[in-house]
């Protein structure tokens, strides 16, 4: 390796990658603030929580496999390997990890393990719910705190899961670790091609520290910024079950982004309420229909 080239663990690097985490966690406030309607901070937090993990296990991730690639020929720099690593995982391997969460989250749907797909954080825990666990307790001999069970209540209880969020994220991390198997192995089938390319977009560049800063600061807040803002769209909820729409989404959704949806679900309601009392009344004057042509019937008989 040349006397001076790029070093990835040294003080200044370290800084660098530090100011690209910050910067990069910057695209994900925006995302929200930009959004409608905006998901809570508490829904935020859980959801770009996945990312940041994926992103630090991604980044050591790179930074080993940069070294190693480079290791053991003195004319290879690792910051190339790095950049190229960067551009395969916010390109192809997006595209990667949101086919094996697709296919993942299908299996999930014919298994009833749909609880576990990604942005479903919520234990709704309705009435007639809330008196069967209390019997099966009550069958074991436990004693049921029927307030937190929702027993004497209309309405559902809403519950953050904190253990199906856990699961979400060592499931995203595990697909995001498959994934850069995957692009481990294209990058060494085409590492010459790759070295090549990165060289000669390098070549121009003589100052180690110049080659540092747009290696692990420029190109990675770009790319890793646009890798997060696509990665929110499909790691966040998307699908809503009616009754997600009925008790969910005031718990997941910012409050003045509501007025709109909560005024359609308002002329919905109206509109079934007087379908209904239309049907009823339908029902009746059949019935009464009926009964008076039973009457007449009788009448004649007598």
């Amino acid at each position: 390796m040349p006397q001076e080239s790029c070093d990835l663990v040294g003080p200044f690097s370290f800084f660098v990658q530090a100011l690209l985490g910050f910067l990069s966690f910057l695209v994900l406030i925006v995302k929200r603030y930009k959004e409608k309607p905006k998901r809570q901070w508490k829904i935020w937090i859980l959801d770009t929580s996945k990312q940041l993990a994926s992103a630090f296990v991604a980044h050591l991730l790179n930074l080993f496999l940069s070294i190693i690639l480079s290791s053991g020929n003195d004319d290879v720099d690792p910051c190339h390997w790095y950049f190229i690593t960067v551009i395969f995982d916010t390109t192809v391997g997006v595209f990667l990890c949101y086919l094996i969460l697709h296919q993942f989250e299908k299996l999930l749907t014919s298994t009833k393990y749909e609880k576990f797909k990604s942005g479903n954080y919520f234990n709704i825990i309705t009435p007639d719910q809330a008196i069967s666990i209390q019997e099966q307790h009550q069958k074991a001999g436990k004693n049921v705190d029927k307030e937190k069970l929702n027993t004497n209540l209309l309405r559902p209880i809403i519950q953050v899961n904190i253990g199906i969020w856990l699961m979400q994220l060592l499931i995203w991390n595990v697909i995001v670790i498959m994934s850069k198997s995957v692009l481990y192995f294209i990058q060494m089938g085409l590492q010459n091609v790759l070295l090549q390319i990165a060289g000669f977009l390098f070549q121009g560049i003589t100052n180690i520290y110049l080659e540092l800063i747009i290696v692990m600061a420029i190109i990675p807040v770009v790319m890793n910024g646009l890798q997060f803002w696509v990665q929110d769209n499909f790691l966040k909820k998307h699908e809503f079950s009616q009754t997600d729409k009925e008790f969910l989404m005031v718990e997941m959704f910012a409050p003045e982004d509501l007025d709109g949806l909560v005024e359609l679900n308002q002329v919905q309601n109206q509109f079934r309420n007087t379908q209904c009392s239309f049907e009823d009344n339908n029902s009746q004057t059949k019935k009464y229909q009926q009964n008076a042509s039973y009457d007449i019937e009788n009448s004649d008989a007598i």
